[in-house]
């Protein structure tokens, strides 16, 4: 047993002895240079890596250690480099025996790192065996890096000083750590990381470790492209948990400084973010290749953002991102802030978010789920379904440009769904008007043609709503009726549904309603005032129009109710009411003879299909009716008009019917009139027409009397009315006309037959001033008559004819039509008067024939017989005419045989200058071209003699008598000019030629002196010639004392 001792012994020190033998050799083996060289070499054969080790030195102090110094590893095209000045590696000794060669620790001093590349790809397969890894790492003591400088070119990214290590705590434990300092792109940090790494009973290596980072600039988290971070650091605290099976878990603090963000969307579009401080509670996770953040708190001063996000890196080169972020109310310019609207179209952003301001905002939900191209193509309509959100608002401003009063404290709810936006119970107000709930759907935000949909109900002043009309959004058509209306005010309370798409005219209304209080409007191309006390327009979801309400036009009061379809091809129209048509029709036509005064009674009824209107209703008259055309007047009081009528636009209008009725009368209308051609074709029937009942005035202060009877078919076109046709026939019986000045006819009767363009008076009687007459004859044409007319009365007062006649009819210039009319006139009127009286004069009879012969009239021998007496006149009136000049001729006969003179100045008008017996034989004639031209060629001649008279203006026989002093014979002249100067006879004999009135005997006879003269009177000059002879008889105080 003891041998067997000692023989274990003396083997075990032989083997020690060996061993240490060994690895003496082995020291001075390594120690020697050649061999240093020629091991180096073929280590850096089989890594594929040059080392360059100055020096090795061994030690035995604490097992075996190894000094390595001036260490260099690298190549051309190794993506890094390493070199350092110190490092030592140290084994146990009882491993070495065991056979184990891990080192125990390896410390590696002031290493120098160089990095030139990080995205190099392995060219290993397969990879390490993570397990067999970490236990290899347990079976040390430590691996440390001290003060290392590690540089990351590609990057811009130093670490300097930074302590790396690894240290055995435990079976299957590591602990590990990373401390130091850092630089990136010249901005410095901190970064202290430590932990621990330990394998589980279901050989699961799980590292547990806790990151600690200060003044970390955020440019390292920028992502080429898209996510660009210009300025800004962070500080965090995060713990980290990771499996060998790659899962990690990551919970923590971030917090944020100055940050400077730029977010790229498509198209170039950016969005810049600028925070000066953030906080983010962080928590996360990793699994098979996909990024959960299953929380993420943003919180600054204004706002907190709830966030939660999933990246799935299994797609290559275009990872799934799914992410939903919440917020609690935040101010809107904070909102505006932090919202990526480089996401959204870039009209959304320019036209919505600049013009929306002031109040807060929720994030409900803004979720994002789609892979990075869906992201960077949002308009392809397969990607509708990638962005969706919604939020609320309170107390929001919009102000577009343009707007007069911006809609204030707006509420809603934004929804972002499928492509399309949103905006649902809005509530808002602007001025005083109030907008109680409104829905905004915008459907495909991100195409050209944008398709919206506008729910609204509110309360509006519409002096409101117009100030708001220059807003940017709103449609040019809807500007320019806006800018027709001059005044404006009123209420509308509105329910709207309607629909607009880019790029329409004018947007689709559908059950739609405006209902309208107290509301005043006054247009710009109509003068009248619209005053709707109380109406409602709706549409229906067919999109038919309906209207009813009730208000004035004007003066006029009405009751209107409208129905129409969606194409305005079938409408319903229904008025009543008193309307002023005067103000109707000045509107249409502004230059007229015809006024309308007082209200009308309306009952209307129209309706349009297929393009054809119907109309029905009445027409009620009242006592304050009144229609003035010239001087005609009609006041048909208490009477009633039933119509019906079809209207074919631009084609025809029929009157189906047109009745007339009062207590007294009734007369029936029905036509036609077709547009294209302008020809009007209507039938007049009335079996009873009474004129009384119509109130007809016509210069009169009465109302005509009489009854019309008639059956009339009239056929016209309206640009040629001399074309016009009348075929039918006309009664009338005692029409009574009184004139103002007391002058009336009575008892007329009219009897006429039309035939065409002829017109057959058969009789045409009555009494004219108390006086009978009749018409007979046959008239042709309108264009200029042609015919005859005989004209017959028994007795006429000529005296009150010429009153009234006088001042009647005023020489004035014919117009183109009247000239054109009298040139195609041919018409022969023939005169009897059986008896006329003037004054004291009797006429019987007057006789006389007149023509309008092509614009020319004729008198020929108008005659008429008086007492002793007998006139007779021809005259004419030519017109120039193919080279032949006008032409103004009369020829006048007088014979007198003791006619009254007093008479005849009664009977003319004018006050007695002398009385006494005429005795004329006169002869008168004259031709010129003009009737202004006739004074000067008046020829003929005359012997006048006045018997047995009294001379009533004396002032010419006292100037002849002082002309030769002969005045002071008179002791009292006054007597003279009340009682008359008696005469026996004055008389004179005269020749007229060219009118030159010239005498050779004048006299005058009386008891008081003789005279005698000759001379001559020049009538175109104005101008008397003439020589007195005077013979005194007796003193004129014994003349007048005899008288």
């Amino acid at each position: 047993m003891a041998k067997r001792i000692r023989r274990a012994i003396i083997i075990l020190c032989l083997l020690v002895g060996f061993i240490l033998i060994s690895l003496i050799s082995a020291g001075v083996l390594i120690t020697r240079p050649s061999f240093q060289r020629y091991l180096l070499r073929h280590i850096s054969n089989k890594i594929g890596y040059r080392i360059d080790i100055r020096s090795i030195s061994i030690s035995l102090t604490h097992g075996l250690g190894i000094g390595m110094h001036h260490i260099k590893v690298g190549s051309k095209k190794a993506p890094f480099a390493v070199s350092c000045p110190d490092a030592f590696i140290s084994y146990r000794i009882s491993e070495l025996i065991k056979g184990r060669f891990i080192p125990e620790k390896i410390i590696i001093m002031d290493p120098n790192i160089v990095i030139n590349k990080t995205n190099v790809p392995s060219t290993k397969k397969g990879g390490f065996d993570k397990k067999k890894v970490f236990l290899l790492a347990t079976t040390m003591a430590s691996f440390q890096l001290r003060n290392a400088e590690i540089s990351i070119k590609d990057l811009s990214l130093e670490l300097s000083p930074m302590d790396i290590g690894i240290a055995r705590k435990g079976e299957n434990r590591l602990y590990v750590w990373l401390r130091g300092k850092g630089s990136i792109r010249g901005q410095g940090f901190s970064l202290d990381t430590h932990g621990n790494i330990s394998l589980t009973k279901g050989d699961l290596i799980v590292a547990r470790l806790e990151v600690n980072t200060r003044d970390l600039p955020l440019s390292l988290a920028s992502v080429k492209d898209s996510l660009i971070f210009l300025k800004g650091t962070s500080n965090s605290k995060i713990r980290l948990s990771m499996t060998s099976e790659g899962e990690l878990k990551a919970t923590g603090v971030v917090e944020i400084k100055g940050m400077d963000l730029v977010l790229k969307g498509k198209d170039k579009q950016k969005t810049g973010y600028r925070f000066d401080s953030l906080s983010i509670d962080l928590a996360a996770g990793y699994s098979k290749r996909s990024i959960t953040f299953h929380s993420v708190r943003i919180k600054e001063k204004d706002f907190c953002l709830n966030t939660r996000a999933q990246i799935d890196l299994g797609k290559k080169g275009s990872p799934f991102i799914s992410l939903n972020v919440t917020s609690s109310f935040m101010p809107f310019y904070s909102f505006k802030r932090i919202f990526p609207t480089c996401l959204l179209p870039g009209w959304l952003e320019n036209r919505l978010f600049a013009i929306l301001d002031r109040g807060r905002v929720k994030v409900l939900s803004f979720s994002i789920n789609g892979t990075s191209d869906q992201i960077n193509n949002l308009d392809e309509p397969e990607n509708k379904d990638v962005l969706s959100g919604s939020l609320v608002m309170d107390g929001v401003s919009l102000t577009p440009r343009g707007i007069r009063y911006p809609l204030k404290d707006i509420k809603a709810t934004v929804h972002l769904t499928k492509g399309n936006l949103l905006i649902k119970d809005i509530s808002a107000d602007f001025a005083s008007s109030l907008i109680n709930k409104a829905d905004v759907i915008i459907k495909d935000l991100y195409q050209d043609n944008r398709h919206y949909l506008i729910k609204l109900d509110g309360s509006f002043w519409i002096e409101d709503l117009l100030s708001q009309v220059d807003m940017e959004f709103t449609p040019q058509v809807i500007i320019t009726k806006a800018k027709a209306l001059k005044k404006a005010s009123g209420k509308l309370d509105i329910k709207m549904i309607c629909e607009y798409e880019e790029p329409w005219n004018m947007p689709i209304f559908n059950n739609s309603s405006v209902s309208m209080r107290d509301l005043h409007l006054l247009f710009d191309k109509l003068d009248l005032p619209v005053h709707i006390r109380a109406g409602k327009f709706w549409i229906g979801n067919k999109g038919n129009y309906n209207f009813n309400g009730r208000g004035r036009l004007g003066r006029s009061q009405l009751r209107v109710s409208l129905f129409s379809d969606a194409s305005l091809k079938r409408i319903k129209l229904d008025i009543r009411g008193d309307a002023y048509l005067d103000e109707l029709l000045k509107r249409f036509v502004k230059k007229s003879s015809l006024h309308i005064d007082g209200p009308i009674g309306v009952d209307l009824h129209a309706n349009n299909e297929k393009n054809r209107w119907n109309a029905e209703g009445s027409l009620h008259l009242t006592k304050h009716f009144h229609i003035n055309i010239s001087s005609l007047s009609l006041n048909p009081c208490d009477s009633r008009m039933d119509f019906s009528l079809n209207y074919i636009p631009d084609k025809i209008l029929l009157l189906k019917k047109v009745y007339f009725r009062s207590k007294a009368s009734s007369f029936h209308v029905t036509g036609s009139y077709e547009i294209k051609n302008n020809l009007l074709a209507v039938r007049f029937l009335t079996k009873g027409l009474s004129l009384r009942s119509l109130g007809l005035r016509a210069m009169t202060t009465k109302p005509l009397k009489g009854k019309v009877i008639s059956h009339l078919q009239i056929k016209t076109l309206l640009d040629h009315p001399m074309s016009t046709l009348i075929y039918g026939k006309l009664k009338a019986k005692n029409i009574s006309i009184r004139f103002k000045n007391k002058v009336s006819i009575e008892r007329l009767g009219i009897g006429a037959d039309f035939s065409g363009k002829r017109i057959k008076i058969g009789l045409l009687k009555g009494d004219i001033m108390g006086y009978p007459v009749s018409i007979k004859g046959r008239i042709k044409g309108w264009d200029g008559l042609r015919g005859n007319l005989h004209i017959r009365s028994d007795y006429v007062d000529l005296y009150q004819l010429r009153r009234f006649l006088k001042g009647k009819f005023k020489t004035n210039t014919r117009d183109k039509k009247g000239s054109v009319f009298l040139e195609k006139s041919d018409l022969e009127i023939s005169l009897f008067i059986s008896k006329a009286m003037c004054k004291n004069i009797s006429l019987k009879p007057i006789a006389a024939k007149f023509a309008l012969r092509k614009g020319d009239f004729y008198v020929h021998d108008l005659t008429g017989s008086f007492p002793a007496g007998r006139i007779k006149v021809n005259a004419h009136v030519i017109k120039a005419r193919n080279k032949k000049p006008s032409e103004t001729w009369f020829d006048v006969s007088i014979k007198a045989k003791g006619t009254p003179v007093e008479d005849i100045f009664d009977c003319i008008g004018i006050k007695r200058y002398i009385d006494g017996r005429l005795y004329i034989k006169s002869h008168l004639y004259a031709r010129a071209r003009e009737a202004k031209g006739l004074i000067s060629h008046l020829m003929g001649q005359t012997v006048i003699i006045v018997r047995d008279g009294k001379i009533y203006k004396a002032q010419p026989v006292l100037k002849i008598l002082d002309l030769f002093s002969l005045s002071n014979i008179l002791k009292n002249p006054l007597d003279i000019f009340k009682e008359g100067v008696p005469f026996d006879g004055i008389g004179t004999k005269a020749i007229m030629k060219d009118g030159i009135i010239s005498s050779d005997k004048m006299f005058l006879k009386s008891n008081a002196l003789n005279a005698a003269a000759k001379g001559r009177l020049d009538l175109k000059k104005n101008r008397i010639d003439m020589g007195v002879a005077i013979q005194p008889l007796n003193t004129i105080d014994s003349i007048i004392g005899k008288l």
